[in-house]
């Protein structure tokens, strides 16, 4: 729970995508830690969940800040104005 507040706090990216891990590591303990199978099971489904998951966020934190030189939460605005694919299109 302090790792999703902190990761709530944060404002650079690569630090906000760290602590909602350490939260999720949580999550995957308390399921392994149940001492049945189901829980056994599913913390290691979500482990390998997560393993995907914040390898993805991290790679495209980093080409967001390799390509547009994003780093923080308010950055995130300039990827629209510099892509106009990005962009929402009103229908």
């Amino acid at each position: 729970v302090i790792g999703a507040f902190l990761a709530l706090a944060q404002r650079d990216i690569k630090m906000m995508f760290a602590y909602g891990g350490i939260s999720h590591i949580g999550i995957i303990l308390i399921g392994i830690g149940q001492g049945n199978q189901t829980g056994f099971v599913g913390g290691i489904f979500y482990l390998l969940n997560d393993a995907v998951m914040q390898a993805s966020l991290f790679y495209l934190a980093g080409m967001a800040f390799c390509h547009y030189g994003v780093k923080t939460i308010d950055d995130l605005g300039r990827i629209g104005k510099q892509s106009s694919w990005v962009r929402l299109r009103p229908s």
